[in-house]
This record gives C-alpha cells, sequence and structure tokens, in this order.
C-alpha cells in the first residue's frame, strides 16, 4: 500500500508542473510521454503531398498546445463528417460561432477518447482547462482497428495540437489524423524543426494574417530510410487467399468509368500478389457496401468524408481480432480528389491502388523516393522497387529479389503475426481484364515479372 501511495506521489509531482499552464500562458515542455501509448498508431494512408502548419491551421477550429491526461478507448457508433471551418481564419481570441455536435450513425466503429491539459490557446476560442480529443481507432474487448495516419499519444506527452471542434466541445484531427505534432523535452517539435514557442508564434501569426515571409513551414514525415511494417502483423497463410471486393458506383467522380476505375483497384492488389509465391489475394467482385466496418470484408470504395481542401488520396481502415495478425482491411478513396485512369489530367488511380495495396498486405511508409511505398504521392509509378520487393519478401517470402542496392537495404519495423507458407490456393498473375456484369470477372492476360527500375 505504501508503494503506491508513494507512486502517485512521484507520477502527480512530476507531472504537476506540467499540467497547471494556464491558457494563453508560455508553458514548459517536460518529459516525454509518462505511460503506454494509446492503441491508435496507424501508417495507412498516402497524401498528395505534406500539408504545412498554415494549411493545417487554416482547416482547424482551435490550435492549442495540450498534454495528454489519460486515453480510453470504446465501441462507437461511426462519426460523421464536422463542418469546415470558415474560409478565412478567425483572429485568435475571436467568438467561433456554434458548431452542431458530431453526429453518431452505423458503423460500430472503435474510437479512443484522450483527455487533455489545455496549457495555452494559440488560435481560436477553448475556455476549458480540459479537451477531449476523439481518435479513430483503439482496442477494447479483443478488437483493434487504427485507421489512416493516426497518431499515438501517450499519458504525460505534450503536443501541439491543430483540431477541428464540435458544439459539445470534442475536438477531432484533421480528417481524422493529421494535426497532432509531439513536443520533445527539449521543446523542440520535430515535424516542424522549430521550438515549440516559435512554432506557435507563427502559426497565431499566420490566423491574424500576420505571416512573415518564408515562415510556412511543411510537415517532415516520420518515416525511416527503407520499407517499414504496419507493426501490426501481414496476413497469416490460415487466411489466404484474403478475398477484396469493390463498389466503384457509389459516389465515383463523373470523370472516371466503373470498369477502368475496378480494373485500376484490382491490378494494384494483384500486382503484389504476383511479386510473392507466399501471398493470395483473390478479387471477389463488386459490392454494395459502402462504409467501412470490422465485418470481415476488405472492402474498397469512395469516400465523401473528406473536405474539399483535404490532401488525403487514399486511406486504409485496419481491424484486427485474434493472434492471426490483419483480419479486416477496408480502403477508401477519397472522391474529391482528381483522379485519371488513363495517363492524362490527375493522380494517377492505379499507382495510389499500388500503394494502397502495399498497405492492405501489411506494408507501411519509405522514404525511398523510389518505393511505391514512398509517404507522398510523387507520379505515376505502377510496377514494384527494389525496397518494395525487400519489405514484401520479409513479411511472407517467395519473392525473387533483385540484386542487393542501397535502396533494397532495409530494416524492419513491423512484425509479421502468424507464419507465412506456400498457399495451396493458385496465386493470380496477369492483368486484369473486366466484362460489363454486376461481378467482374478476372482473366490473366500477360504474366508480370516484378522489375528492379520503377517506372
Amino acid at each position: 500500500m505504501l508503494r503506491v501511495g508513494i507512486g502517485v506521489v512521484l507520477f502527480l509531482a512530476l507531472t504537476a508542473p506540467f499540467a497547471r499552464g494556464v491558457a494563453g500562458q508560455p508553458n514548459p515542455c517536460g518529459p516525454p510521454g509518462l505511460g503506454p501509448p494509446s492503441p491508435t498508431q496507424g501508417r495507412g494512408a498516402l497524401l498528395e503531398r505534406a500539408p504545412t502548419i498554415q494549411e493545417l491551421a487554416r482547416r482547424s477550429h482551435v490550435v492549442l498546445e495540450a498534454r495528454v491526461l489519460d486515453w480510453r478507448s470504446y465501441r462507437a457508433a461511426a462519426l460523421l463528417p464536422l463542418p469546415a471551418p470558415p474560409s478565412s481564419p478567425a483572429p485568435a481570441l475571436a467568438v467561433p460561432l456554434p458548431l452542431p455536435a458530431p453526429g453518431r450513425g452505423p458503423g460500430g466503429e472503435v474510437h479512443t477518447d484522450v483527455r487533455l491539459a489545455v496549457q495555452r490557446v494559440v488560435v481560436g476560442l477553448h475556455p476549458q482547462r480540459e479537451a477531449v480529443l476523439t481518435l479513430v481507432g483503439g482496442e477494447i474487448d479483443g478488437l483493434r482497428q487504427v485507421y489512416g495516419e493516426t497518431p499515438a499519444l501517450a499519458r504525460g506527452q505534450l503536443i501541439l495540437l491543430f483540431a477541428r471542434q464540435g458544439g459539445d466541445g470534442t475536438l477531432r484531427l484533421i480528417d481524422d489524423f493529421l494535426g497532432a505534432l509531439p513536443v520533445r523535452a527539449d521543446c523542440q517539435v520535430p515535424a516542424v524543426g522549430l521550438r515549440l514557442d516559435e512554432a506557435s508564434a507563427r502559426v497565431t501569426r499566420a490566423a491574424r494574417g500576420q505571416a512573415r515571409p518564408g515562415e510556412d513551414v511543411t510537415l517532415a514525415p516520420d518515416v525511416g530510410p527503407a520499407w517499414t511494417g504496419l507493426g501490426i502483423g501481414p496476413w497469416s497463410a490460415a487466411r489466404q487467399p484474403v478475398v477484396y471486393t469493390m463498389n466503384a458506383a457509389a459516389g465515383m467522380p463523373s470523370n472516371l468509368d466503373e470498369l477502368a476505375v475496378l480494373g485500376a483497384w484490382a491490378s494494384g492488389y494483384q500486382t503484389w500478389d504476383q511479386a510473392s509465391t507466399n501471398l493470395s489475394t483473390l478479387n471477389g467482385g463488386t459490392t454494395t457496401r459502402t462504409a467501412p466496418m470490422p465485418d470481415g470484408h476488405n472492402d474498397i470504395m469512395w469516400s465523401d468524408a473528406y473536405a474539399s481542401d483535404s490532401l488525403v488520396l487514399a486511406a486504409a481502415f485496419f481491424s484486427l481480432w485474434d493472434s492471426e495478425g490483419l483480419a479486416d482491411v477496408d480502403v477508401l478513396f477519397n472522391n474529391k480528389r482528381n483522379f485519371s485512369t488513363t495517363g492524362g489530367a490527375g493522380r494517377d488511380l492505379a499507382t495510389v491502388a499500388l500503394h494502397e495495396g502495399g498497405h492492405f498486405i501489411g506494408l507501411g511508409h519509405s522514404e525511398d523516393t523510389t518505393a511505391v511505398m514512398y509517404f507522398r504521392y510523387h507520379g505515376i509509378q505502377r510496377q514494384l522497387s527494389p525496397d518494395d520487393l525487400v519489405g514484401l519478401d520479409a513479411l511472407y517470402g517467395g519473392v525473387t529479389l533483385p540484386p542487393p542496392t542501397a535502396s533494397a537495404t532495409a530494416s524492419a519495423t513491423g512484425t509479421a503475426s502468424g507464419t507465412p507458407t506456400p498457399s495451396s490456393t493458385p496465386v493470380l498473375t496477369g492483368t486484369p481484364a473486366f466484362t460489363p456484369s454486376a461481378t467482374p470477372s478476372v482473366t490473366t492476360t500477360s504474366t508480370l515479372t516484378p522489375t528492379a527500375t520503377p517506372t
């Protein structure tokens, strides 16, 4: 009992100086996180490009310096999108118009509420000393879900937070996974390469229309130099072939053809399948499902939940519920972005699908600019690079690797669950050809041999 009491007193002694910050006043940065991180870490989205701090601020209702007090995961219905902030940012002390509380709909997702101690209000109005940030994802009752690039936040951690706010005061990240920037104990914000006070000052000036030339900063990626895993395991042999289904009709941009979209999506998944003899995926045709759910169906679909100024091209929603690793992966393509299936104007849909196919099989991002899994869109690329192949082989085996090069040297950060073994189900090979029917059929028209030089 005495030990417990001493532990509580010690924790309060360590955290009290950092929890007493007053809104609008500078605060100490303190130690790094003192508790376990929330089970929300995601690495499964592709953005047009990295956002800047001014872009995050323009899309935010409030910007706060806040410290994580604790977090709690729970089962909840899906959150409906919040309204966008005004087109011109309000001054730092302006009173925002009341906003409706976030709506609730079907879905049965896992969410995590992160309780925050507000230490400084940088932009907007937040009179409360505490705030609640709702993250999509978490873990409860054996079900774990992660979405997009949602961060993991640890108790005691200080963050520079860009958030949208509902009428009930609940906060959400930009696009539900952008805008929580960790602050180190030395007060550096690694994502922007600035001290916290300078980063906050720049955001405040931008909100007041007083930004100085050249002081906007692009967020730096939090990725390794070579391939990474998701940290949640690949598909086990027991779950192969992994069947995926597609809904290209609902919400499809008017400039695209449904059959061309189906072909682009399927090719993105099959290219990974064809490169490993130990990985088997299967095109299950079309579906009418329109929302990601932990239902055992691996769906690819359009989403209109993103704002018109969102930089997200596509994001994956992962579910796990046993020791067999991945159990359900749904991929959402932003239907407000300009895509092309012909190589014309717009982002190449097959390239984005190939990137998301990498997330689908358990790969994270790479800083290798030749890799399909490069952390941002960087032009048309429909073949796997040496870095991609090394990552695929580390997860599943059965890959014919190119001669070692500097870009193909990898250090795994993810872990595989289950033992990859060759599947007894034949691996699909070739380029998918679709016929106009309710359920597209796949035929093989050619055999793909991965090359070491991406196009």
